[in-house]
């Protein structure tokens, strides 16, 4: 690609509006768009093929998705933060009244 040229995925409305994935990061001004159909459009009522196309894009693109260890983890850590968060929350709370305000004399 020659400089000032971007390639960059998007989608195509029904009104014939372009949104693009990203910024391309051109300056503003006119610019030639080439518009390339990559794959026929998902029909959301076809659930089972729609499942199909993303795991099919997912390959492609060489998405590894976590594995049930790594989702468990995440999930024990994000539970130990909010107990956490309660702990510090119920000791400020047996130290000032529920009235108090800071900077109040």
């Amino acid at each position: 690609m020659s400089a000032g040229t971007v390639e960059i995925m998007g989608t195509l409305r029904e009104d014939g509006t372009l949104v693009l994935d990203q910024n391309p990061g051109l300056p503003p001004g006119r610019v030639k768009v080439l518009v390339e159909q990559t794959h026929e459009r998902p029909n959301f009522r076809d659930l089972r093929g729609f499942v199909e196309r993303v795991r099919q894009e997912q390959r492609e693109t060489g998405h590894m998705p976590r594995t049930r260890e790594e989702i468990d983890r995440e999930i024990a850590e994000s539970r130990r933060e909010n107990q956490r968060e309660q702990s510090v929350e119920a000791a400020i709370d047996q130290h000032f009244p529920k009235d108090f305000k800071p900077g109040a004399a």
